[in-house]
């Protein structure tokens, strides 16, 4: 499934015109953050499921090494 609205002109005007943009930056101007620090443990608390059921699962329990 994808947004009906992907193929309307607005949008596909929108889209001409953010490769326009893109295409002008300079790569060397470019920053990229590296996430791979998080924490482990970081998990949702929060899930969804059908309705009138409740939502199980599992996460890790430890923090991992420090």
């Amino acid at each position: 499934m994808h947004a009906s609205e992907k193929y309307t002109e607005r949008v596909q005007k929108l889209r001409a015109e953010y490769w326009t943009t893109i295409g002008e930056v300079n790569l060397a101007d470019l920053v990229f953050i590296d996430e791979a620090g998080v924490n482990i443990a970081m998990t949702r608390r929060f899930a969804r499921s059908p309705q009138g059921t409740r939502a199980y699962g599992d996460r890790p329990d430890g923090r991992g090494k420090m």
